[in-house]
């Protein structure tokens, strides 16, 4: 009797370890394999412009147009899962203005930030994202001293990338420091820093940038 019955759970047992083993999660190198995008490699990035060529006049097609010059952010980046649901891209972007007067209330260093989030993004090496700083805010706020990009999936960071001149060259994720950004000397602004497809920049290549939603 003993010997029927176990004839008859072994076929069982190894069905439903089977099936377990169809149904546990993806590991890799003994962990589990998180979403699409957040595992490491999946994302890399790369600044496009620098702190030198920040500044660049507006584009036109119409001669004769006068040229605004506005801060230009533009990273790329690579992905290598089928599709990533969802992508942010935070930028950042710090100015100093050696003119400003501290007996005016006026602060020496200025600080922008924008978080614009992409969808289904496809495998790729050439994908951007960019943002641009208004004309009026290098025009009363200075120079670019700081930039930086980080991108995050499912709120998980995944790839940072930047680029400064001083302090800000050797400052390790100089953005989120809150001796630096937080500084007396800092002034958080906002509204100035937008997404470059809602500005004259989005004549310039504009079908190999991602769209924000």
């Amino acid at each position: 009797m003993q010997s029927f019955l176990a004839k008859r759970l072994l076929p069982l047992a190894a069905a439903a370890l089977a099936l377990f083993a169809t149904q546990a999660p993806a590991q890799q190198g003994g962990k589990e394999k998180g979403p699409p995008g957040t595992n490491p490699g999946e994302v890399q990035a790369t600044l496009i412009t620098t702190t030198r060529n920040f500044e660049q006049k507006s584009p036109s097609v119409v001669a004769g147009t006068r040229h605004k010059v506005w801060g230009v952010l533009d990273v790329t980046f690579a992905t290598t899962p089928e599709w990533v649901d969802d992508l942010t891209v935070t930028f950042y972007v710090m100015l100093q203005n050696p003119k400003a007067d501290p007996k005016k209330g006026e602060k020496p260093m200025s600080f922008f930030t924008l978080t614009l989030t992409y969808s289904d993004i496809a495998r790729g090496k050439d994908h951007k994202a960019g943002a641009v700083l208004q004309p009026a805010a290098l025009q009363r706020y200075g120079k670019a001293i700081g930039l930086a990009a980080k991108i995050a999936v499912g709120g998980k960071e995944v790839a940072t990338i930047a680029d400064g001149e001083g302090r800000l060259k050797t400052a390790e994720k100089w953005w989120e420091d809150p001796k630096i950004v937080d500084a007396p000397v800092v002034q958080r602004r906002d509204g100035y820093l937008i997404d470059r497809m809602k500005s004259p920049f989005q004549l310039q290549d504009n079908d190999n940038y991602e769209e924000s939603r």
